[in-house]
């Protein structure tokens, strides 16, 4: 009886009405906010909704399918097709693809681990743990603090090579530790002085790869000095030269914003993750992957390949770490 009373409910006129309407409603929300992601105009209006692509994916895609049965008008249809096809378009880079597997040679590849740690995070035990399970050889860390530059220093019997800049009330702390010898090591300014880049090179199978770790502005609070710092920095790596080149951090950007386009398309960098995932990594405290965003990134040079991209646990950050192994 209660299983009939179900089914009734379920064919009921209010019961399909009150879904037209859900269906339509979430029509009339994504369609702009997918369409203003896609304007190349510089400013929060543009930017903010453009960092969603998954999410517009998925929840088209689900509206599309009780669509189906609701039947709303055939407008409605078309917004959630146009939404749902557009955003599969722009996450088609990443989504995984059998030419991304991992390169068969027998050199050891350079095991990198980037990780905002988040500056008020004080406990730098978790890092600590997964240091000394993954056993990188080259750490990258932003919004680094006493207790991190504490942490590392403990480990310069394994990173012997570290430069470490702390700063325990701002995000602006970063640092590079090494069991390979660092080049050139220094801390860089693009866009402003009150946030540091961090540089450096190092010999890996007979290449020498240069490496520039980044961590500009929220697009919230500034999100033009962020866009400026992405030029200046395809201006000043576009002379330098890009074949070596590895540039990552957490960009406070994900792949589908104009300001990562600034960036990238210039220089024709790659991201460690196509091929192989979206790899969401903000904010970690959402408990679902689909709640996140990513924007944490490795990106590469055309002579640098990738043989491996994954996510760490959480450390006490709001950010993921990010694992990539590069050739």
């Amino acid at each position: 009886m209660n299983d009939d009373r179900l089914k009734e409910g379920a064919k009921s006129p209010k019961t399909r009405s009150f879904l037209r309407m859900l269906v339509t409603l979430g029509a009339a929300v994504s369609l702009p906010l997918a369409l203003l992601g896609l304007l190349p105009f510089e400013s929060l209006a543009t930017d903010l909704p453009s960092h969603f692509v998954p999410q517009y994916a998925m929840g088209t895609g689900a509206l599309l399918a009780l669509a189906a049965w609701c039947r709303p008008h055939k407008s409605v249809f078309a917004a959630l097709g146009f939404v749902f096809l557009v955003s599969l378009w722009q996450l088609a880079p990443y989504l995984p693809a059998k030419n991304a597997q991992e390169k068969q040679t027998t050199a050891k590849p350079l095991k990198i681990l980037q990780a905002n740690v988040l500056f008020i995070n004080r406990d730098a035990s978790r890092l600590q743990q997964l240091l000394a399970k993954e056993k990188p050889d080259v750490v990258i860390a932003s919004e680094v603090n006493a207790a991190f530059a504490t942490m590392f220093a403990k480990l310069k019997k394994n990173y012997p090579h570290q430069q470490v800049f702390a700063e325990d009330d701002n995000p602006r702390g970063l640092a590079v530790v090494s069991k390979l010898p660092l080049e050139g090591a220094e801390q860089v300014f693009f866009d402003s002085r009150h946030v540091p880049a961090q540089k450096f090179s190092l010999k890996h199978n007979g290449k020498t790869i240069r490496f520039l770790s980044i961590h500009p502005f929220t697009p919230v609070v500034n999100l033009g000095r962020r866009d400026n710092e992405f030029r200046l920095i395809a201006a000043q790596m576009e002379k330098d030269g890009t074949d070596n080149l590895v540039i990552l951090g957490d960009f406070n950007a994900t792949p589908w914003c104009n300001g990562y386009h600034s960036l990238v398309k210039p220089l024709k960098l790659a991201n460690a993750r196509e091929g192989r995932g979206i790899f969401p990594t903000w904010p970690s405290f959402f408990p679902l992957p689909l709640m996140r965003i990513p924007i944490d990134h490795v990106l590469l040079g055309r002579n640098i390949s990738v043989r491996d991209f994954r996510l760490g646990p959480n450390i006490g950050s709001d950010h993921l770490p990010v694992i990539a192994e590069i050739d």
